[in-house]
């Protein structure tokens, strides 16, 4: 059974509009692709950074605390003896003792950051994912019905031939 030549011209008039409209949800969509690829750099670069803060700047911290920390226990140490004041011990440890909860604050803070950065990446990842599938099932839905239309021509040019 043929079709007639107006229904063929319909059906291609309707391929060809949805093959656009498909294309133009499909642009859309990869628009937003972009977009979430530059969120997802954006934020794997603040990971980063926090990341290397934590185990650079504040780990170096740590460290020269612990340091101080010693140098001080070691003073109060010798000047108890010295002077027979075995108080001077903890009262060097107090100088510094302010330093390690402020330190721990730090690490807590570059700790929660983290993890809210990594839910935040855990988020956009998702809808990257739908992002880019709606993009692939658009340039399916298009290229369907450029095959529709394609065919409908052909078949308008074998009847007027």
């Amino acid at each position: 059974m043929t079709q007639s030549k107006q229904q063929l011209q319909s059906d291609m008039a309707s391929a060809n509009s949805n093959a656009w409209q498909c294309e133009q949800n499909a642009a859309a969509a990869q628009i937003r692709v972009d977009a979430l690829n530059a969120q997802i750099s954006a934020v794997n670069a603040a990971i980063k950074y926090a990341q290397d803060f934590k185990n650079g700047a504040l780990d170096n911290l740590k460290k020269q605390d612990d340091g101080i920390m010693k140098l001080l226990n070691t003073l109060g140490s010798e000047a108890g003896m010295g002077i027979g004041d075995y108080d001077a011990c903890c009262q060097a440890r107090n100088i510094s003792s302010g330093n390690k909860d402020f330190i721990d604050q730090i690490d807590n803070q570059c700790n929660s950051i983290i993890n809210r950065l990594n839910q935040q990446l855990s988020g956009l990842s998702g809808q990257l994912s739908d992002a880019q599938n709606t993009v692939t099932d658009q340039n399916k839905q298009a290229n369907s019905a450029r095959q529709r239309a394609a065919s409908a021509q052909r078949q308008l040019r074998q009847i007027q031939s």
